[in-house]
């Protein structure tokens, strides 16, 4: 035990009242006596509304440590400064385990990537350092208040990332941090196409745009938005058949988006574990603005003994980076084959869990002709949690992957 920790533990003991204020718990402890102490104190405090050193002893936790304690005579109105001196003590050990972890790396006596743990490490450190806590009806109030002058001084402008589709930005209000955002379609319907064309809309606008494709390779992504932003059919860049007009306007496109900040990680099936340290890496590193991921339902690693258990789990796992990297994240899914005309949330594959996560559901889709032609194109937004719902109109031109308004 730290000389910190036997004052913070004196302090709690002389002034229950501060417990509920203490933003720590037993990881900050440096051996298990206190731990075992902390949890002790909090499971007494919670059930009695009170906790004294008797009561502790009476547990049968270290005698030792509790002496140590109850001798202890630091001064209550200080319990603040212990906290910050018990964090201070936590991080510094935490720093010279993790160091010694990488090097072992390193040497070859662990196995693992030394520059990937750390990275890790620290962004997970950098999230417990900002950790979620209980507020007041005031900070709360006050907080809805800033959010509300924000808006009230955009004057009508999105407070969030414009998708580059206006018709369906005034139903989602644009894409904002900490939200989970899935855009379902069928087979062979769009959903990509809609993910590119936002991608290019954003980085043209400056924003920093993370795209972590499991499906598409990066050459295919490239030539999608060589596509896109350039208005060369998609087929004629596959094949080969562009004119040397085309060619000055693919090489115009380069030097226009090749110094924007996106950043692309390709791998088939990528892991949930690769995503969220990728993820964690580009926020740290690159400041991205929002996070694409295409698409859910080929991710591994999801936790569960079913498919759609292990579907449920990628989901929440995507809403998780959301919340605590302060960032919209917004995954592609496949919708069942089987729908009907218009698509909705239920018809998403493994729909429970990812219908419960999803603070929208933006769904494509299209009206064909007899012989399978496009003739109509809405989305239907089946679910926004700020904003509303309903179906709107818009242009799909396949031959350039977009989306556009009517």
């Amino acid at each position: 035990m730290t000389k910190h920790e036997e004052s913070l533990f004196h302090t709690v003991l002389l002034q229950n009242s501060i417990i509920a204020s203490l933003s720590i718990d037993e990881r900050h402890f440096s051996c298990s006596a206190g731990k075992a102490v902390w949890l002790a104190i909090q499971e007494d405090y919670n059930r009695n509304g009170a906790v004294d050193l008797n009561t502790l002893q009476n547990r049968g936790l270290d005698s030792d440590y509790l002496y140590s304690i109850g001798m202890n005579n630091s001064v209550p109105a200080t319990w603040k400064h212990f906290e910050d001196l018990v964090k201070i003590d936590y991080k510094k050990s935490w720093m010279g385990q993790i160091l010694s972890q990488a090097v072992d790396m390193q040497s070859g006596a662990l196995e693992g990537d030394p520059l990937e743990y750390l990275e890790k490490e620290v962004t997970a450190f950098q999230m417990e350092i900002k950790p979620f806590k209980p507020k007041s009806i005031k900070e709360v109030l006050l907080e809805g208040l800033t959010e509300t002058e924000k808006r009230y001084h955009l004057k009508g402008e999105l407070p969030g990332m414009s998708s580059g589709l206006n018709s369906l930005d005034a139903m989602t209000l644009g894409f904002a941090p900490r939200k989970f955002y899935v855009i379902g379609a069928r087979p062979s319907d769009g959903k990509t196409a809609m993910i590119v064309s936002m991608i290019v809309n954003m980085i043209r606008k400056d924003y920093r745009v993370g795209f972590i494709s499991s499906e598409s390779s990066e050459k295919e992504i490239g030539m999608r938005i060589f596509a896109n932003a350039s208005s060369v059919a998609a087929t004629k860049i596959s094949l080969g058949l562009i004119s040397a007009n085309d060619m000055s306007g693919i090489m115009s496109t380069i030097e226009k988006l090749s110094e924007k900040a996106m950043f692309i990680y390709d791998e088939p099936n990528a892991d949930i574990n690769t995503v969220e340290r990728v993820t964690r890496e580009w926020t740290r590193r690159e400041k991205i603005d929002i996070l694409f991921v295409d698409y859910l339902q080929i991710l591994r690693g999801g936790q569960g003994d079913t498919k759609v258990e292990k579907l449920g789990d990628l989901s929440m796992r995507l809403k998780g980076l959301a919340r605590t990297l302060d960032i919209p994240v917004v995954t592609a899914a496949q919708l069942n084959r089987g729908t009907g005309d218009i698509p909705c949330k239920d018809d998403l594959k493994g729909s429970g869990q990812i219908e419960q996560d999803a603070d929208a559901i933006i769904l494509p889709y299209h009206i064909r002709d007899e012989s399978n032609q496009i003739v109509e194109s809405f989305v239907n937004v089946d679910k926004m949690r700020d904003g509303k719902c309903g179906i709107v109109g818009i242009n799909f031109q396949g031959e350039y992957v977009r989306f556009r308004d009517i």
